[in-house]
């Protein structure tokens, strides 16, 4: 087997009952950044954003958003160097891409299909065998998260 291109953990999302205690949790208390937030349409926040050290982030989705109430875990972010170059990989085993998490995304079915999300890095998602939602993410310059090194 072809060893992997995973460089690190770059991103953890969980869902909250309590933004507010959630933050009080992540950032008073273990000394995590915040650093932005992602907002609705209405001007509703979607998602607060974290920094936990280089490179590192957390992101914490309000439950009352698109989800059910019985999710906490969100998805996990790896890092890689070549995001199309790990999509074409990862098709030609024949696993499934997908633009944005499993529940919510549509499928890629080419490496070209990968794009930018909301931080401008390129990323695509896939699931494990449990259907936990795994993204694939590139770091570029000028990204959203370079602005807070």
């Amino acid at each position: 087997m072809e060893q992997h291109h995973f460089k690190d953990i770059g991103m953890l999302c969980f869902m909250v009952s309590n933004a507010k205690e959630a933050l009080h949790f992540y950032c008073d208390l273990l000394g995590f950044k915040f650093l932005f937030t992602f907002d609705n349409p209405d001007g509703s926040v979607f998602m607060y954003y974290l920094k936990i050290s280089d490179h590192q982030y957390l992101e914490l989705i309000p439950r009352k958003s698109v989800f059910t109430e019985e999710q906490r875990f969100h998805h996990v972010t790896f890092l890689v160097e070549d995001v199309k170059n790990e999509a074409k990989r990862l098709l030609d085993l024949g696993v499934q891409l997908y633009d944005g998490p499993v529940s919510m995304g549509h499928p890629i079915n080419c490496p070209g299909e990968v794009h930018s999300g909301g931080d401008r890095n390129p990323a695509f998602y896939i699931e494990d065998p449990d259907h936990n939602n795994i993204e694939l993410m590139q770091l570029i310059p000028g990204n959203i998260q370079a602005q807070y090194e």
